[in-house]
């Protein structure tokens, strides 16, 4: 391999480990969205591609089955247009689960990325909800319940 191709693979590396990390500082950075806000959510519409090939225009992704996707640190909703946009409170498992698939996000736009209030994967012309911040947050509220005893 020669020394430019390692070159970017040594940054493209580097890039790839922070965003999470910022992400997830931008997402405990903003207020969390309430349902009496959901009508101030908008849809974004795209495919769920890796963070680094999307960043870096190398070769994406063809299928949820492909190898790349374990090097990926993050995944972005890539836009018709060619935006990208950062997931910020959406886990990097579900993102990785509907690599390339047709997704629609209900959520704000915050900068480079959006707040998600639900997530949904386009499965027979149809778009189904696979993920919302509601749900969660009542997950979240229960685990707490069990393992602190409520309180």
């Amino acid at each position: 391999m020669n020394n430019k191709i390692r070159e970017k693979l040594r940054v493209i590396t580097a890039v790839g480990r922070l965003l999470p990390a910022v992400a997830l500082i931008l997402a405990f950075a903003m207020p969390a969205p309430t349902p009496a806000l959901a009508s101030q959510y908008q849809p974004f519409e795209g495919i769920i591609q890796g963070a680094n090939c999307v960043m870096s225009k190398y070769p994406c992704p063809k299928s949820p089955s492909d190898a790349h996707i374990a090097m990926e640190h993050d995944f972005v909703l890539l836009m018709p247009d060619g935006e990208h946009y950062f997931l910020l409170n959406l886990d990097r498992a579900i993102k990785a689960k509907y690599v390339t698939l047709p997704v629609r996000v209900l959520g704000k736009k915050q900068g480079q990325g959006i707040w998600v209030h639900t997530f949904e994967v386009k499965k027979g012309g149809k778009y189904k909800q696979v993920w919302s911040f509601e749900e969660q947050e009542r997950l979240r509220k229960q685990e707490e319940e069990i393992y602190r005893g409520g309180n």
